[in-house]
């Protein structure tokens, strides 16, 4: 149970993280990054922390980069729709968030595993 709150923050994270690069790259006039290009950065980070193998972080970049364009995808809509209503962005990001979840459990070893949801769970409580 603690291990899917984890991720499930971890994703609610990195959704907030698109809605912010990208709203802060409208107001900066910066390029905006794409959905693949934060999931990208993401693989590489968690390479690094983790000391995933090659295969580990294609296969952690292919989730990332799938479920982010996803995530962006359904975010996009209901904000096209114009609704504003918290409870239907956190259902979106809840549901990607279960994806990421049982993809990254699968593809990190215990003690990625383990090293993952501490690294994280320091990052939150700050």
């Amino acid at each position: 149970m603690e291990r899917r709150c984890t991720i499930k923050r971890a994703a609610l994270t990195a959704a907030l993280l698109v809605i912010s690069v990208i709203a802060g790259a409208q107001n900066t006039g910066e390029k905006e990054k794409t959905p693949e290009e934060i999931a990208w950065e993401e693989a590489e980070k968690l390479e690094d922390d983790l000391a995933l193998e090659p295969h580990q972080t294609f296969y952690v970049d292919s989730v990332l980069q799938h479920d982010l364009r996803g995530m962006y995808e359904d975010l996009n809509t209901l904000k096209m729709s114009g609704t504003s209503e918290y409870n239907a962005f956190n259902k979106v990001k809840e549901l990607w968030s279960a994806r990421i979840d049982s993809a990254f459990r699968k593809i990190l070893d215990d003690e990625q595993w383990k090293k993952y949801n501490r690294r994280y769970r320091k990052k939150k409580i700050k």
